[in-house]
């Protein structure tokens, strides 16, 4: 298995699921699994060059990015604000910092080339943001209706490490997700 020391806990923020279908997380309603994950993207490259454990502002670099209520935002514009305008801390919006870098897998080589590209990014240190079409019976149990969300869309996490057969991902749905809000997907 490679997987990146995380030697301080990554910030796993409390979210719940509402009987309408929106996201709660920490008191606040909303749906930014890209703000989320690409500030924890960002805590992990820190970590791993500078040594040191910074908390980035998801909620505002989706608020940033135009989210509001149970809206995303784009993946592309938002790494590149980050690459371009830098993320702030939780604790200081004037202090900002970049990613050097992004890249995208190329699809086109095929599904294998794809999955090594990814490897190789979490072997070198550079922990890869995962945006995902998630099926249309992919669920949350709710309140009422059918029970499930039903609604295909598309989420983001990081991958922070693999083995032979599975991606170790950090969501954003909570410490109660998968492991402490770390799961495997295949």
């Amino acid at each position: 298995v490679v997987r990146r020391s995380l030697e301080a806990p990554v910030h796993v923020f409390n979210l719940t699921v509402e009987s309408d279908n929106s996201y709660v997380a920490e008191g606040v309603g909303v749906h930014n699994c890209v703000g989320f994950s690409t500030a924890q993207m960002k805590k992990i490259q820190e970590q791993i060059q500078s040594g040191v454990w910074l908390d980035f502002d998801g909620r505002g670099l989706w608020q940033q990015m135009g989210g509001v209520g149970n809206q995303g935002v784009d993946t592309r514009q938002t790494l590149e604000y980050v690459r371009s305008q830098g993320a702030w801390l939780l604790s200081d919006r004037n202090r900002r910092y970049k990613i050097q870098e992004y890249a995208f897998v190329d699809l086109d080589r095929g599904f294998p080339a794809a999955m090594e590209t990814i490897k190789a990014a979490v072997t070198v240190n550079r922990p890869p943001v995962l945006a995902m079409l998630l099926p249309t019976d992919f669920g949350v149990p709710i309140s009422s209706g059918t029970g499930v969300r039903g609604v295909e869309s598309y989420h983001q996490v990081v991958i922070v490490g693999y083995d032979q057969t599975h991606f170790e991902i950090l969501n954003s749905w909570g410490a109660q997700f998968g492991s402490g809000g770390f799961c495997k997907i295949p």
